[in-house]
């Protein structure tokens, strides 16, 4: 158990090293968020044939974040995969662009039909700050969190009596050509 334990704490130390350093290397330029995502999502797919993982994106959707927020989606991602324990699970990626409401941002939700998030785990993450008695039990909603705010996005966590769904929003970006 104490090693498991500290491999675990050496494993989320480097996560946070090497995000950390791709956060102070991105230059924030933009990138086709629809088409990263259909690259992860393919490789989710792969790595997770038990679970139907659906995109719905018929477009491009440039953000200017930089590469580093393809990390965050990740994170995002496997939370639902990996917390997902309905007996047949689902993901659904949406991606939006201007969306109503959001000006020139581009909208990402991820939905799942898994258990939810316990509100022990949002609260730190809305507040910002973790106490003794208000910690979460991973880093994966942390490390999602703190790097789309870096990008100067928003996550919101919206919970349903069919599972969670967390929406990611990105500052537009242009494509470059």
């Amino acid at each position: 158990t104490i090693e498991r334990t500290i491999e675990t704490m050496i494993e989320r130390n480097e996560r946070f090293s090497h995000l950390t350093e791709r956060l102070k290397e991105s230059d924030r330029e933009a990138i086709d968020l629809a088409a990263k995502i259909e690259k992860l999502v393919a490789a989710k797919r792969r790595r997770h044939p038990e679970v139907a993982i659906t995109l719905n994106c018929t477009e491009s959707a440039w953000v200017d974040t930089g590469e580093v927020v393809v990390s965050a989606l990740d994170e995002l991602l496997t939370n639902s995969i990996k917390h997902n324990d309905s007996e047949r699970p689902r993901v659904t990626i949406s991606i939006t662009s201007g969306a109503r409401g959001d000006g020139n941002a581009v909208r990402l939700r991820v939905s799942d039909n898994g258990p939810g998030i316990p509100d022990y785990e949002i609260e730190p993450i809305d507040k910002g700050t973790e106490t003794p008695l208000e910690h979460t039990s991973g880093v994966g909603l942390w490390l999602a969190t703190w790097i789309v705010r870096k990008v100067d996005g928003s996550l919101a966590f919206t919970e349903t009596d069919d599972g969670t769904t967390v929406t990611v929003r990105l500052p537009a970006g242009r494509s470059p050509e």
